[in-house]
């Protein structure tokens, strides 16, 4: 049998990533940023990626000085590598840490798949769908947030119903942020129910510049009247049914949870315009980010195909590759509300 070294295919590669970033109704990665991180290979099967890690308790100094220059000393406990990243990293004090990010053999391959363009789309389909998840595990959770960034609306005071307050609750929320951070919130996320409540004013309480906001609203409403950059409708859906079993679609998002999260004004923008990050440039705190290693791949998504020629079959093998990682960074930079609705 003949050998031949796995190869780069360029124009598929190409073509999974657009088939990727043409993908609108997912919206994780506004929420946790990719960040490329630069990469160095050993001996052991892996790629070391260097990436930031806020793992203490303040941003300037640790908790016994006000010294700037000790929090960029060695990490705490939360440290966490990249190929077993946690759900909930306790705090966050600036530091770059060693980490490793698995090369295609494991979790980060499926294959081998047909080129053609249905077989990639639907791998794609997988691959960001799986990236969704991860992402919404990390932000739609309350115990990913510290004490005190947290909320359960009990019924009575939910922002569908007549005694609930959102706008005095969300300003409440920005400020607890603000106060254990040093930053304010700007982005704003919300499951559908919450959004489709929040839009038709369903309590009638929403107010804009001492104006009582009547009728039904858009997103830019919203925004304005919350004091955000950016609203974002949680509205991806996947099939939950098992294989073989007929399809059934369920939400990626809580539908009736929403929150706030604070994402560095530069790394929105990268976001929004589907670009990535260079690690240099994610020098800011963030409730997390998705890392891809620089050079696998190109673009925010990091979609790599390699082919591979196998005389069994006498045919090229394509093993789809997709490299993020999606990391929490901080547990205070957000507010989660469980129950905004009902």
């Amino acid at each position: 049998m003949s050998f031949q070294f796995p190869q780069v295919d360029t124009v598929v590669s190409q073509l999974a990533q657009q088939y990727a970033q043409s993908e609108s109704t997912l919206k994780g990665g506004l929420l946790m940023p990719t960040v490329q991180l630069p990469v160095s290979e050993d001996g052991s099967g892996y790629l070391k990626a260097t990436y930031i890690q806020f793992d203490a308790g303040e941003f300037f100094g640790d908790a016994d000085s006000t010294d700037y220059e000790k929090h960029r000393a060695a990490p705490g406990s939360g440290a966490i590598l990249m190929d077993t990243p946690d759900l909930a990293a306790a705090s966050f004090t600036l530091d770059q840490r060693r980490g490793k990010m698995p090369v295609p053999g494991s979790m980060s391959r499926i294959g081998p798949v047909d080129v053609r363009a249905s077989k990639v789309a639907s791998a794609i389909t997988r691959f960001n769908l799986q990236t969704e998840r991860q992402i919404a595990s990390k932000v739609d959770a309350a115990a990913n947030y510290a004490t005190g960034l947290k909320a359960t609306l009990a019924s009575g005071s939910r922002w569908n119903e007549a005694g609930g307050d959102p706008q005095t609750l969300i300003a409440e929320a920005k400020n607890a942020v603000a106060k254990q951070s040093g930053r304010r919130p700007n982005v704003m996320w919300m499951g559908t129910d919450v959004a489709a409540a929040l839009l038709a004013n369903e309590g009638g309480h929403m107010i804009g510049g001492g104006a009582v906001l009547q009728g039904l609203l858009d997103e830019s409403d919203l925004a304005k009247s919350f004091q955000v950059s950016k609203i974002l409708v949680m509205d991806s859906v996947y099939n939950n049914a098992n294989r073989g079993q007929t399809a059934t679609n369920a939400f990626v998002w809580t539908s009736t949870s929403c929150g706030l999260l604070y994402v560095p004004e530069n790394a929105l923008e990268a976001a929004s315009s589907g670009q990535a990050l260079p690690a240099m440039q994610a020098n800011f705190a963030a409730f997390g980010y998705t890392f891809v290693p620089q050079g696998k791949g190109s673009g925010p998504n990091s979609m790599e195909v390699i082919r591979k020629w196998d005389d069994d079959t006498a045919s090229w093998l394509h093993y789809l590759s997709d490299w993020r990682t999606p990391v929490t960074c901080s547990t205070l930079l957000g507010y989660h509300w469980t129950t905004a609705v009902d």
